[in-house]
């Protein structure tokens, strides 16, 4: 049996399977979940798949930032939240496998969806003022993945809920529902074709561990919430049998 072991860093302490030198890689089967405490037999068998999960989460960088990526942003700051979730995803990739992604400038995103150089390779990012998240999977079976990454203390601003809650929305609490939206969010959004605009209010989320698209019911995925320390953080997947 796989034992978990604990790194630290400068802000954070994080139960984790491995660490190395740049980040810290997150093995979700040793994450214990928010709400699914007991799964039935099907919500252990999508358990699997999101073990197959690789997610780096790294401080935010404060070295020398490549001109390019400077170039593209208006502040230093949103260069630098760009170019540390990147520099995660690299070592993401490179932990399922794909050592053909050294360099930032391999690193050419399609959709928010996937790789490039990989189409196989499902890839989402998220972070936050400190950190980092990054998350890469080379699962056949999966077809979408999402993530969000927020702090703790976070508070979601008084009225903003009827733009993003709905009437079939099982869960209470404003923050973590936010969080499993906006990782549902962009596992959706690469495989929506309508001409609508997509919003968090058309995704229905289910204490269960389940979502939809109610636009489009035949579009559904599972999600995963958890939280360690002051981040929580949500993955979300879409299989490829679901529709």
């Amino acid at each position: 049996m796989q034992r978990t072991r604990v790194a630290k860093t400068k802000k954070r302490t994080l139960a984790i399977t491995s660490c190395t030198s740049c980040g810290i890689i997150v093995n979700l089967s040793f994450i214990e979940p928010i709400y699914r405490k007991k799964m039935t037999l099907m919500q252990q068998e999508i358990d699997l798949y999101f073990s197959k999960i690789t997610t780096v989460f790294l401080n935010t960088y404060e070295g020398i930032i490549p001109k390019a990526v400077l170039e593209r942003y208006p502040s230093k700051k949103r260069a630098s939240h760009h170019y540390t979730s990147r520099l995660a995803l690299l070592e993401a990739l490179q932990n399922c496998g794909l050592n053909q992604f050294e360099n930032y400038s391999d690193l050419g995103i399609v959709n928010h969806h996937h790789m490039e150089e990989a189409k196989n390779a499902l890839v989402s990012l998220s972070h936050t003022n400190e950190f980092a998240m990054a998350a890469a999977t080379y699962c056949e079976e999966i077809k979408s993945i999402g993530v969000d990454l927020e702090n703790c203390s976070r508070e979601i601003k008084p009225g903003i809920e009827k733009f993003f809650i709905n009437e079939e929305d099982e869960i209470k609490s404003t923050l973590h529902l936010w969080c499993i939206k906006e990782a549902a969010f962009k596992a959706i959004s690469p495989l929506y074709k309508d001409d609508k605009q997509l919003v968090l209010k058309d995704i229905a989320v289910k204490s269960n561990g389940d979502f939809k698209l109610l636009l489009e019911p035949a579009i559904d995925g599972h999600w995963k919430l958890a939280s360690k320390e002051q981040m929580l953080f949500t993955h979300a997947l879409i299989l490829k049998n679901s529709q």
